[in-house]
């Protein structure tokens, strides 16, 4: 039988108090409590979009024209956005890849990279909006330099969407398993833009 999200949760509240040995009535504020904890899902990814890059590596600025080619989602693109700029946004989506040249360009350097892009998804978790990271770069966009950011955004993603040129080793397969992340492999780069597009859609009913 299907259960609603939020008969889920009560569900599982209740299970919780149960062998815990505590009374089986689950207050409005424990059922918060369990729907807060269990975080955003893929049914939650809706515009308005913040759009950022982590790594330099220009993904975000393809991701952003994507899918501008796709439909009239509202959005906005700062490739080097800080945390106090997701108010008033419903999910972050995150185009991740390194790039000596694009960390130089923008006056940062991996340490300071890092740095923001912990506190963008610290600030994420703690509005509750679902963080969807981007991998188009493939290859290139592997290695000593990238793997740490790319890492670092799937570990912490709703969902991620990568190429299949970049994930032939299956680096985002095996972390997407090991931290519960939707993980969409695409065969094409510009699929890349499709498949979220598709997300988009779908948290809106319209597929």
């Amino acid at each position: 039988m299907f259960y609603p999200i939020a008969g889920r949760l009560l569900m599982v509240a209740a299970l919780a108090l149960l062998l815990a040995g505590k009374p089986l009535a689950v207050t409005a504020e424990e059922a918060g409590e369990a729907a807060a904890t269990s975080g955003p899902t893929i049914a939650d990814i809706r515009a308005p979009l913040y759009i950022t890059d982590v790594g330099q590596g220009n993904t975000a600025r393809m991701v952003e024209m994507l899918l501008r080619r796709l439909g009239e989602w509202e959005m906005v693109r700062d490739d080097t956005g800080k945390a106090d700029a997701l108010d008033g946004y419903e999910t972050l989506v995150i185009g991740v890849g390194g790039s000596t040249k694009g960390l130089g360009a923008a006056g940062l350097d991996v340490g300071s990279e890092r740095e923001r892009t912990e506190a963008l998804l610290e600030k994420a978790k703690e509005m509750g909006i679902p963080v969807v990271g981007v991998h188009i770069g493939g290859e290139p966009r592997r290695g000593e330099l990238s793997d740490p950011f790319n890492a670092l955004v799937c570990e912490h993603a709703t969902a991620f969407i990568v190429y299949e040129g970049g994930n032939q080793d299956g680096f985002f397969t095996e972390i997407a398993e090991e931290h519960e992340v939707h993980l969409v492999e695409v065969e094409q780069k510009p699929e890349t833009g499709t498949a979220l597009a598709e997300l988009l859609r779908k948290a809106a009913g319209e597929e």
